[in-house]
């Protein structure tokens, strides 16, 4: 398993529904498979206040950054 050295956090809100929501992750993936030194993301939703955290890890401060 790799270790995470730097996480990035990132917060916003939507008006999209959590079906569409999972279309666009989906939708991404190929993308965020070839994002070096990602090693994870995960998404966090909370439909009563219709905000979405992402939470990414990283191999390196360096991948995070580029």
């Amino acid at each position: 398993m790799k270790t995470a050295e730097a996480l990035l956090s990132v917060k916003f809100t939507t008006h999209l529904k959590l079906e569409e929501l999972n279309e666009l992750c989906r939708a991404d993936l190929d993308y965020f498979r070839t994002v070096r030194g990602l090693i994870q993301k995960y998404y966090i939703v909370d439909p009563s206040t219709k905000t979405v955290n992402g939470i990414y890890l990283f191999e390196t401060k360096t991948a995070r950054a580029s």
